[in-house]
């Protein structure tokens, strides 16, 4: 019996102790430095076509994307991305908020590095079932930000 509660209180402990945050170290890559291509408006980005062209000037993720965005209401910030080695865009999260926390409303943050694919979001993401203020961890993959982490939005890691 004292085997059993003493392997019950190591998974308890196990389980309970809070596991590392993904690091911007982890996901190195190379920066682009080559000329950015123009950006080209597709079916997708018709509609934003200036907001996508207003950020194709410096790398700012990922080695070779160009980073930005828009308000689409109050709280509400759309972040997008351009390729500046093909000229496409991409919308990254879709509409995101931020969130309510012990000390009050906290905008939604949003952290990168020109060299990392690693790409953090704190807040909240519309749509998302999971309406919780959430730490998010994405790498990204062939041009898209594909999750890897989620933690509650308590305070950002330390990186």
């Amino acid at each position: 019996m004292k085997k059993i509660m003493a392997l019950f209180l190591f998974l308890i402990s196990f389980l309970t102790v809070a596991h590392a945050a993904p690091q911007f170290k982890d996901y190195p890559v190379d920066v682009y430095k080559g000329k950015p291509r123009a950006f080209v408006v597709d079916k997708d980005t018709r509609s934003f076509r200036t907001r996508f062209k207003e950020v194709c000037r410096q790398v700012d993720f990922a080695g070779h994307y160009a980073l930005g965005g828009f308000g689409c209401g109050t709280s509400c910030f759309a972040p997008i991305a351009v390729n500046l080695k093909s000229g496409k865009g991409v919308y990254l999260l879709g509409a995101t908020t931020g969130c309510y926390k012990e000390n009050g409303f906290v905008d939604p943050e949003y952290h990168y590095k020109p060299n990392s694919r690693l790409f953090i979001f704190a807040g909240v993401i519309d749509g998302d079932p999971d309406e919780r203020c959430l730490v998010r961890y994405y790498v990204e993959q062939n041009g898209k930000l594909v999750l890897i982490d989620k933690q509650l939005f308590t305070k950002l890691p330390e990186q």
